[in-house]
């Protein structure tokens, strides 16, 4: 077997098992049926001044993009369970 063989075909099974080995749950919120609606999030950044562009569920988060009271754009991450803040960009 040549020497470049052996450790390519490493490489690319450490590529392939990648996916297999995220975490889907960022968020680890707990089971869908304890998750609090996505439409009361998003009537409460309504609420605080949001302009609400865009929102979807993204590895157990919900993903809000849209722009602030402030106008700032933004793409802010949730817990669906507390409807608190993790991470915004």
């Amino acid at each position: 077997m040549s020497p470049f063989i052996r450790p390519a075909l490493l490489w690319l099974s450490m590529l392939l098992s990648g996916g297999a080995m995220a975490s889907p749950d960022k968020c680890n919120a707990g089971p869908r049926d304890q998750w609090q609606p996505i439409e009361t999030l998003e009537k409460r950044l309504r609420s605080e001044g949001w302009t609400i562009r865009k929102s979807t569920i993204h590895s157990g988060c919900y993903k809000i993009r849209g722009k602030s009271g402030k106008g700032m754009r933004m793409k802010a991450y949730f817990n669906p369970k507390t409807l608190e803040i993790l991470k915004d960009e």
